[in-house]
């Protein structure tokens, strides 16, 4: 199949919301071996002593938002290939989108109540 095809079809699929499409390497080194990836979040988060407790707080409370409707979507577009017989096979990047968001969202709500109640707080750098 062309690159171009390849790429179309992934688009089609709704790929895009996992992957950037336009960015791709070698299947199999890439299913192999983790990437050395650099999120910005960790980076984000190790930063925290520059806010306040509670602004971080209300922060990662907005996070939790954004993280619990995008866990909402992927679970309809799940539901919804389920229900229309698309095999397993093919939504398997959805399956690990929503562990990784799920995990994601349950860490930033424990932070969140931590902060709230006193057991995770810290004087932010004027």
């Amino acid at each position: 199949m062309h690159a171009y095809r390849m790429q179309q079809l992934m688009q089609e699929r709704g790929i895009g919301i996992v992957v950037n499409i336009r960015n791709r390497s070698g299947l199999r080194d890439n299913i192999a071996a983790p990437a050395q990836e650099f999120p910005l979040f960790p980076a984000v988060v190790s930063f925290r002593h520059l806010l306040s407790p509670q602004d971080a707080r209300t922060h990662l409370e907005l996070r939790a938002t954004a993280l619990h409707q995008r866990l909402t979507e992927t679970e309809a577009v799940l539901t919804a290939s389920r229900e229309h017989g698309v095999p397993r096979l093919h939504l398997l990047e959805h399956e690990y989108l929503e562990s990784t968001t799920a995990a994601e969202l349950a860490w930033v709500r424990t932070l969140s109540r931590d902060i709230n109640a006193g057991t995770l707080t810290w004087e932010p750098y004027a």
